[in-house]
């Protein structure tokens, strides 16, 4: 292949890299489910649901939740927008940017544990973690945490079919609740 067509084939792949960079997103749950958040891998928020039983926790529990949900939707944008340069433009280039800009979340947390093959085609394992030294206690566990139990929802209320209704009592649905 000749220099041209190299130049020509990666112009091609990356005609639409910008667009499907821009639309990447990440989602992530809160470890408690009280939260659900979609991020831009820029860290701009496009979506939240929050569990009514959030708001119970009070505004500085929920801005942490909040918070804590985006920066992980975020870690996933950015771990997505470094797949698709990968596919797009291989993984030298993206071994570069990353170089150049810092590890992927996917690589600083450990999530592309990648299994290798030996050349005669047996499976390579890698040896087990050393063993801590014995006057190292191992850190105590946290204790797992339990969902809240979810709220149960009061039944919708019967349709309404006249449009005008509303005009006459606007807070008719209030009393609904």
């Amino acid at each position: 292949m000749s220099e041209q067509e190299r130049v020509e084939q990666r112009r091609r792949a990356t005609a639409g890299l910008s667009e499907a960079l821009a639309a990447t997103t990440g989602t992530a749950e809160h470890q408690t489910g009280l939260a659900v958040a979609t991020t831009t891998a820029t860290g701009v928020l496009t979506a939240l649901r929050l569990h009514p039983a959030a708001l119970a926790r009070g505004p500085e529990a929920v801005g942490r939740i909040v918070e804590e949900t985006a920066r992980r939707a975020t870690e996933f944008a950015v771990q997505r927008a470094y797949n698709t340069i990968a596919k797009t433009l291989g993984d030298g280039v993206t071994l570069a940017v990353e170089n150049l800009v810092g590890s992927t979340p996917a690589r600083a947390a450990g999530w592309d544990t990648v299994r290798t093959v030996l050349p005669d085609g047996s499976p390579f394992t890698p040896p087990p973690p050393a063993e801590p030294p014995a006057e190292v206690a191992p850190p105590p566990q946290p204790a797992p945490q339990q969902r809240p139990e979810p709220v149960r929802r009061r039944p919708a209320p019967p349709p309404d079919d006249d449009e005008d209704a509303f005009f006459a009592d606007p807070f008719r649905a209030q009393k609904y609740r």
